[in-house]
């Protein structure tokens, strides 16, 4: 929950909920996750790699607050 605590403030724990309910949610939080475990792992990455690393990980924060939205 510590990716989430950084990167989405106070919505973490309403994430975190929702991820119970909504299996979407759930897996583009898995797919943040992922791109967020995995930069960590890269210590130089390519200019073009992290380019595109940045936009998958700003196209996924953006669909998790989507998610979040009120119908």
């Amino acid at each position: 929950m510590r990716v989430f605590e950084k990167h989405f403030g106070g919505l973490a724990e309403k994430i975190q909920k929702r991820r119970k309910t909504d299996a979407e949610l759930d897996e583009i939080c898995r797919d943040f996750e992922l791109l967020m475990t995995s930069r960590q792992c890269e210590s130089s990455l390519e200019d073009v790699w992290n380019d595109a690393f940045n936009s998958s990980l700003a196209g996924l924060k953006k669909e998790i607050l989507a998610k979040l939205e009120p119908d």
